[in-house]
């Protein structure tokens, strides 16, 4: 918002109707393009900060949950399994599978099948390093 109007209440009212900056006229050309910027950069930041809370609250993940499943699986030498992994977590087996297929998703871990002597081969999984 430009204005040449320098009183206290007329900027607050400015930022009450939604303007996120100011400026009194004159101003010089610098100040206007860092001016904005600022704001391509703030609404860049809003915008990814907003990318990513859909993709959390749409897959129903957890930040701090899956914070704790990955830094488990950052300390596992071996692949393990989703009951493994479930058990020594205490979570529940669809959760912990839920954040694995996210985890996957995001070419975080690593799939990896181990063949048994009779029966399917059982899925582990592993931190991609």
């Amino acid at each position: 918002m430009l204005t040449v109007d320098e009183r206290q209440e007329i900027a607050d009212q400015l930022l009450e109707e939604g303007a996120t900056d100011f400026a009194l006229k004159p101003v010089k050309a610098p100040d206007m393009i860092s001016r904005i910027q600022l704001h391509v950069q703030l609404a860049n930041m809003r915008q990814h900060q907003e990318q990513e809370e859909d993709v959390f609250s749409s897959k129903g993940i957890s930040r701090h949950t899956l914070q704790h499943i990955s830094n488990y699986l950052k300390k596992q030498k071996e692949p393990i399994s989703v009951d493994e992994l479930s058990k020594n977590i205490d979570l529940a087996y669809p959760t912990v599978y839920r954040y694995l297929m996210h985890l996957l998703d995001e070419g975080k871990v690593n799939q990896v099948l181990s063949h048994q002597k009779i029966g399917r081969p059982k899925k582990l999984y592993q931190w991609y390093a």
